[in-house]
């Protein structure tokens, strides 16, 4: 392999290469290695790597800025740089070994004269070293080496940096390679986010975006994980996730006066679509302190899209860029272990989702609905669209269904922004074929799909606020919202209320009362009188958070928080999805330890005198039981990827294995890899059904190429055999959750 100390380039899939670069490629490193032998001088090396260049990207001088010993002008002296690509300063010497000295003290000044997102590569015409300035000094960032043999992962490393290549079609994995942690445009692009966030942190409003999104993921986690580096990594995954739906919707990018409209979502709802972007946590780039320099960076990130053709997206596109920015001991933390898009796809399978597809359509019924209440990024989302779009619904028929039927719920900030973006790129072709089409928001939220209201007490659904940093509250000034979970069955009227809420509580000098005023005439005309005291008290706490400069999220927060109770009074037809694999004992945060205990006790997961056992019991089992109790239809199917551990002999796990659920198939993949860490199940069950035991299990083994492959791809490479399973705890008595 032509490569050191590069693994994003063994990461990539091709072939890039077309025909024809591979002799290009060979007949340069003869070249090279002639001049070398002949002591020529480093100029004739750099004329043979610009040739080299010109031949590899045909482009490159109309895309390019190229420049041949540029003077620049230095504190005290003048400098030549050998040769100028865009903001890429070429350092030829003839023998790095001997060089490599005095060539890092040049592109120190070289770039010190350039700005902040300048890159120097130091070079013998065959080894690449990369260094860029942080804060005055020079830092190696990446290097690489030709080899004979080696043209395609060459021309990858090359373009990475160069940005030349068009038309390709985009992958989960490229887009990771391009724009992931270790590429020069994420360690760019960080370090000027860090210095925008420098100028803006100390405002309320993004304290209070910063406060929510760390709490939210304490939620997640279980224990208190925020951080500014964590932060501005999902801000700009974020970013980078507005820009790629606005090429793929638009087929261009944005020009620079409509950046602050790409962030706040101002720019997707002139599209139609009213929640793909709101004013969420990440959101903060908006603000008029740092505009001007967050249109050149996204103008910058933007170009770089440019390479990628849009016009068909068939995965869950941005997964491995997400998954990259998740640190790995978070992601433990969390039990994320992420799907592969075969998996979510063999698990639609067997759970039936496509043969009652194409039935519907058979007669002339509705199609099916789905639901995943931990989406994470989208994979069974998109995976469900493309499974649709086999079955045969096209065109706008798939855009109504998919846009009214297949939904997502995750708690976690990131993962929603992404989902959202995902779901949309799976579209995109239908949406820019279709024209003008009125659509209802995305279907996908960020709320906790376990906090359902309790009917039977009346109790409404409560929404937390950060109070860190807040004044004292006025006299009757409530520190919570409280939704009434009657109206959030139906989001529509809910949404109004909350705008209308927001809208009246943001009036700059009008007086409290004349507010509430207002808003008691809005909820009577509608016939919501009663939830008046409600809505009275919310618009309170929404003036002393307008007053504080906290308003700019809670919109967002509140809309997306009713969700699950209109969820659960709805029902789908399939839930399917990968709940988070986390042992209790790993949840640190007191509050949801006694939420999760009381839930596992009340859905009969565990007796009451089995507290000892309660460290021990899987997330996942919670999940799955909540599930099928308040989101699945009677006669709906319910399909979970889980670790294999909840169908061992473990006494945590007893109540689960014993039945109840109708349990119908199981899809055994403790032989398949690459794939978890851990041994790993699909637990599919029907509701109302009988549980069948044994249960017909689907056995799969094989070695994949790579863990992300669409299944008919995964197909070549896996075998399948059916058999039967006896989960060890089964007994004579049934439970019923």
């Amino acid at each position: 392999m032509a490569l050191i100390n590069s693994p994003r380039v063994a990461r990539g899939e091709g072939p890039l290469v077309e025909r024809g670069f591979s002799a290009v490629f060979e007949r340069y490193l003869k070249e090279v290695e002639r001049l070398k032998e002949k002591g020529a001088h480093h100029d004739r090396i750099r004329e043979a790597l610009l040739r080299f260049l010109r031949e590899a990207f045909p482009g490159l001088d109309e895309l390019a800025t190229v420049e041949i010993e540029r003077e620049v002008r230095l504190v005290k002296a003048r400098g030549w740089i050998d040769l100028l690509i865009g903001e890429i300063v070429f350092e030829v010497k003839r023998n790095l070994d001997k060089e490599r000295e005095k060539g890092r003290e040049e592109l120190q000044k070289y770039l010190s004269s350039l700005g902040p997102s300048a890159l120097g590569i130091l070079t013998d015409g065959r080894r690449f070293e990369v260094y860029r300035l942080k804060e005055g000094r020079l830092l190696e960032v990446d290097k690489f080496e030709f080899r004979p043999g080696g043209a395609e992962e060459a021309l990858r490393w090359l373009d990475s940096y160069l940005f030349q290549w068009r038309g390709i079609a985009p992958t989960a994995e490229d887009v990771a390679f391009r724009f992931g942690r270790e590429s020069p445009v994420f360690r760019g692009a960080m370090e000027e986010l860090s210095s925008l966030y420098e100028e803006v942190y100390f405002d309320p409003s993004v304290k209070t975006k910063f406060g929510e999104w760390s709490a939210l993921l304490r939620t997640v986690y279980g224990s208190d994980v925020g951080s500014k580096t964590l932060f501005l990594h999902h801000t700009y995954l974020a970013l980078l996730s507005r820009l790629l739906v606005f090429w793929a919707l638009s087929g261009r990018g944005p020009e620079q006066r409509e950046i602050p409209s790409l962030i706040t979502g101002e720019a997707f709802r002139r599209m139609g679509f009213p929640n793909l972007v709101e004013e969420d946590f990440f959101s903060w780039p908006s603000m008029p302190q740092v505009a001007e320099r967050v249109k050149r960076l996204l103008s910058a990130l933007a170009g770089r899209l440019s390479i990628y053709d849009l016009s068909e997206v068939r995965q869950d596109l941005l997964k491995e860029l997400y998954q990259e920015l998740v640190d790995p001991k978070d992601r433990h933390d969390l039990g994320e272990f992420y799907t592969p898009h075969w998996l979510a796809e063999l698990s639609l399978v067997e759970a039936g989702f496509p043969e009652a597809v194409r039935e519907a359509m058979r007669r002339k019924k509705p199609l099916p609905t789905l639901l995943d209440p931990a989406c994470g990024s989208g994979t069974f989302l998109v995976a469900a669209v493309g499974l649709l779009r086999e079955a045969g619904v096209r065109g706008r028929r798939l855009l109504e269904h998919a846009f009214s039927g297949i939904c997502g719920l995750d708690v976690h900030p990131l993962a929603i922004t992404i989902a959202k973006a995902n779901f949309v790129l799976s579209l995109s072709q239908e949406l820019r074929e279709a024209g003008p089409l009125a659509l209802p928001p995305i279907p996908i939220y960020m709320a906790d799909s376990l906090r359902l209201p309790e009917k039977r007490q009346g109790e409404p659904i409560e929404v937390e606020v950060q109070s860190e940093g807040l004044p004292r509250r006025p006299p009757g000034t409530p520190a919570k919202f409280q939704i009434p979970a009657e109206m959030a069955e139906s989001p529509e009227v809910f949404d109004s209320t909350v705008d209308k809420m927001v809208e009246l509580a943001s009036m700059p000098g009008i007086p409290k009362e004349v507010a509430l005023r207002g808003l008691k005439a809005f909820l009577k005309e509608r016939g919501l009188s009663r939830f008046y005291p409600l809505w009275a008290a919310n618009l309170r706490l929404m003036r002393f958070l307008v007053e504080n400069g906290r308003d700019k999220v809670y919109r967002f927060v509140l809309k997306n928080s009713a969700r699950p109770a209109f969820f659960e009074r709805r029902r789908f037809d399939f839930v399917c999805g990968n709940p988070p694999w986390l042992s209790y004992r790993f949840v640190r945060d007191r509050a949801n330890q006694e939420r999760f205990k009381e839930l596992v006790f009340r859905l009969g997961l565990l007796d009451r005198s089995e507290t000892k056992l309660f460290a021990q019991m899987e997330l996942a089992t919670l999940f799955f039981a909540f599930s099928h109790k308040h989101y699945l239809k009677r006669g709906g199917t319910i399909a979970f990827v889980m670790p294999g551990s909840v169908l061992t002999g473990a006494k945590q796990h007893r109540n689960f294995q014993r039945g109840g659920f109708g349990f119908v198939r199981l899809i055994d993949c403790r032989e398949v890899s690459p794939l978890f860490n851990v041994p790993s199940c699909v637990v599919i069950a029907r509701s109302g059904s009988p549980d069948r035991f044994p249960v017909p299990t689907l056995s799969v083994s094989g070695s994949l190429p790579k863990k992300e492959l669409p299944l008919r791809e995964a197909r070549k490479f896996l075998d399948f055999a059916k058999s039967k399973f006896t989960p060890p705890h089964l007994a004579v008595r049934r439970r019923s959750p």
